[in-house]
C-alpha cells in the first residue's frame, strides 16, 4: 500500500472528477481500522462482482476504490445528497474517482479529508509494522 495524492480536480456541472493516484489494495488492518472510525461504510450500497454492499470488497479494493467511498460518507454526514459515484482504473497507479456533487466547498473539504484519514491510517499501519519488525 501507498499513499494516496489527488492530483488533479474537475468540477463539471453535477459532477467532480479527480484523478487519484496510489498503489496497492487494501487489507483486513485498513479496512478494520477505516471502519473504526466510518461504520456507515459497512451499509454503503456498491456495485462489484461480491455482493452489493462495499462491506463485501472492503478488504481487497483499490485504494481508490476506498476514498470514493470515504468521500461519499464524510458528505452525507454534511447533509449533501451524493447519488453517484464511480472509480476507474486509468493505469498501474492512477484513477479516476467521479462523484455527483451539490457544494463544490464542502465536496473540496470531504475530498482533503479522505486523502488525509486514509494517509494517516497506512503510515499508522506501516509504523507499527516497522516497529514490531525491530
Amino acid at each position: 500500500m501507498s499513499n494516496i495524492k489527488v492530483s488533479k480536480i474537475t468540477f463539471n456541472k453535477t459532477r467532480v472528477v479527480c484523478i487519484v493516484e496510489c498503489g496497492g489494495n487494501t487489507d483486513k488492518e485498513l479496512a478494520a481500522r477505516v471502519l473504526e472510525k466510518l461504520p456507515n461504510l459497512k451499509l454503503h450500497p456498491c456495485k462489484n462482482n461480491r455482493g452489493p454492499k462495499f462491506i463485501d470488497v472492503i478488504e481487497s479494493t483499490s485504494i481508490a476504490h476506498l476514498f470514493e467511498h470515504i468521500v461519499i460518507d464524510l458528505e452525507s454526514r454534511s447533509s449533501n445528497n451524493i447519488t453517484f459515484g464511480t472509480t476507474t482504473r486509468l493505469s498501474d497507479n492512477k484513477y479516476k474517482v467521479e462523484l455527483s456533487y451539490t457544494d463544490d466547498i464542502a465536496m473540496l473539504k470531504s475530498i482533503n479529508e479522505a486523502t488525509k484519514l486514509i494517509n494517516f491510517l497506512i503510515e499508522e499501519i506501516q509504523d507499527s509494522s516497522s516497529f514490531l519488525q525491530q
